[in-house]
């Protein structure tokens, strides 16, 4: 089964996480015991307004996770993430060093955070074979 979404996405996928203008592709393999998750997008304007942000090969976010169930009681994750954010430059008034106000153009420098996570999980729950006297 594939699901793809297209638009503004939450994205809940290991260590991506977040709000794109983008898409999310997903795959269900082997009787729904591996799934394999990928996304891109842009990210959104400030304030979530509904436009697309204005540099957008600069601000963006991609990544990936692959979960596979291996047993009924286990669920073993990778996933890795990448998100480069250039905030806009601006003018504003600064003093100089005799107190006089000058303009200056600020220039933000681009930030980039990038994480790979693997999970494992067991449901002890289920996984226990426990008999009653």
């Amino acid at each position: 089964m594939v699901d793809l979404s297209l638009g503004r996405q939450a994205v809940f996928a290991g260590v991506g996480n977040g709000t794109i203008d983008g898409g999310i592709a997903s795959v269900r393999l082997y009787d729904s015991r591996v799934k394999l998750l990928g996304y891109y997008g842009t990210l959104p304007a400030s304030e979530q307004k509904f436009e697309l942000i204005g540099d957008q090969k600069n601000n963006f976010m991609l990544g990936a996770q692959v979960i596979g169930n291996p047993t009924d009681y286990a669920r073993v994750s990778l996933s890795y993430m990448r998100k480069d954010i250039r905030p806009e430059s601006y003018w504003a008034i600064r003093r100089d060093s005799l107190n006089n106000p000058v303009q200056v153009d600020i220039n933000p420098t681009a930030t980039a955070e990038e994480y790979m996570s693997g999970d494992f999980n067991i449901d002890y729950k289920n996984s226990l074979c426990l008999r009653e006297k």
